[in-house]
């Protein structure tokens, strides 16, 4: 159809949602979800898991240990910042915020994972769900 599609997956326990993955252009979940739902513990293999089964791009967040990227052609960590962590609270939501927005400006995949980084890790200096999304400029 010619419309791209992302999937931000949490819950392991969750099997039925393989066949869904096949459809799915960009897949981020967290390293809980990859290494339940996959069977392995290490994350990069969790990755090609994935790869394997239709999506373009897998992105297995890591929290305070930053993100590892993973497409046909290449597999890189983005770090996570160093800032002083007050609430992670929305910090997943607001990563994947990012990384639409980064897709939707058709950035470089190593651009839209640095700014979605970036956005997690600004979100994380202040208290609440919602109080420490930044603004674009705020980035």
């Amino acid at each position: 159809m010619g419309v791209e599609t992302v999937l931000d997956a949490e819950s392991p326990q969750r099997k039925e949602l393989l066949p869904l993955i096949k459809l799915i252009d960009f897949l981020i979940v967290p390293e809980e979800f990859a290494v339940g739902f996959s069977g392995t513990t290490n994350v990069e293999k969790a990755a090609e898991f994935f790869l394997k089964r239709g999506p373009r791009v897998v992105v297995v967040t890591r929290g305070k240990r930053g993100s590892l990227i993973r497409t046909e052609e290449k597999s890189f960590f983005q770090p996570a910042f160093k800032v002083p962590v007050v609430d992670t609270t929305g910090c997943g939501d607001v990563f994947h915020g990012g990384f639409i927005y980064g897709l939707l400006k058709d950035w470089p995949i190593e651009v839209t994972s640095e700014f979605a980084s970036a956005v997690a890790a600004i979100k994380c200096k202040k208290l609440g769900g919602r109080a420490g999304c930044p603004s674009f400029e705020g980035v």
